[in-house]
């Protein structure tokens, strides 16, 4: 599908949807292309139907103590570390956020400046914006290696925005 819309953007650089439609439609047979599409994918929708069947509340059970206990403490410590790494490269103290700030979104302090601090999954989450820079970390478990991404950090600090990426 990139390809095929790399190739309507050149053909019909202002092209609407109806546009694309026809595009679709007219030259890449796409009635037979849809069709095909959804006969490969059913047996998967099926497949999917038949495993949440099989969800039950012991499951769920386990899901719930699972992301109550160990993940959500995981990110406590996480965050803990983030923080202290970025008060280290900015050279000021840093601190955890109080219940009531949580509640407004925030996760920590680096001086002044409020940040959150989320996996780099959460930028899937469409999130109300509070305001405060993000910034985000993906973890790589086997290598004991951690990426954060504080470019929104960079950007509200003011900093020098070269260095987006440290690797703890």
């Amino acid at each position: 599908m990139n390809e095929l819309s790399k190739e309507f953007r050149e053909k019909h650089p202002e092209g609407t949807f109806e546009d694309w439609v026809n595009f679709y439609f007219e030259e890449y047979d796409g009635e037979k292309r849809i069709k095909d599409a959804t006969e490969k994918m059913y047996p998967m929708v099926e497949k999917m139907k038949e495993a949440f069947e099989q969800v039950d509340r012991e499951m769920t059970q386990d899901f719930v103590r699972d992301l109550v206990l160990f993940k959500t403490y995981e990110g406590f410590d996480i965050q803990e570390v983030i923080l202290r790494k970025l008060g280290d490269k900015f050279d000021a103290a840093t601190r955890r956020a109080t219940a009531e700030e949580e509640r407004e979104g925030i996760d920590g302090y680096i001086g002044d400046q409020p940040v959150q601090v989320k996996p780099e999954t959460y930028k899937d989450n469409l999130q109300d914006d509070i305001g405060v820079p993000i910034v985000y970390y993906d973890e790589n478990k086997s290598n004991k290696a951690m990426t954060v991404d504080i470019s929104e950090l960079i950007e509200s600090m003011d900093a020098n925005g070269d260095d987006q990426q440290d690797w703890f």
